[in-house]
């Protein structure tokens, strides 16, 4: 993923499977997917969104929270 190279040392960007990660389903009530979450250091949602996004939508979403 581009953005992982771009913003990787600010953003950690972690893919889950949901047939196998059944807690994180739980505990963010993921109903649809694709899902996004941005989720701060102490496990605070900032952000969501559902839905395929384009990078450049994703893009917008983490600029404006990183800076």
């Amino acid at each position: 993923m581009a953005l992982e190279h771009k913003y990787g040392d600010k953003v950690d960007f972690i893919i889950a499977d949901v047939d196998v990660e059944k807690s994180l389903v739980d505990r963010y009530q993921v109903l649809t997917i694709p899902a996004y979450f941005i989720i701060d250091r102490n496990g605070s949602v900032i952000d969501t969104a559902v839905g395929k996004l384009s990078e450049e939508e994703l893009e917008a979403k983490i600029g404006r929270i990183i800076k």
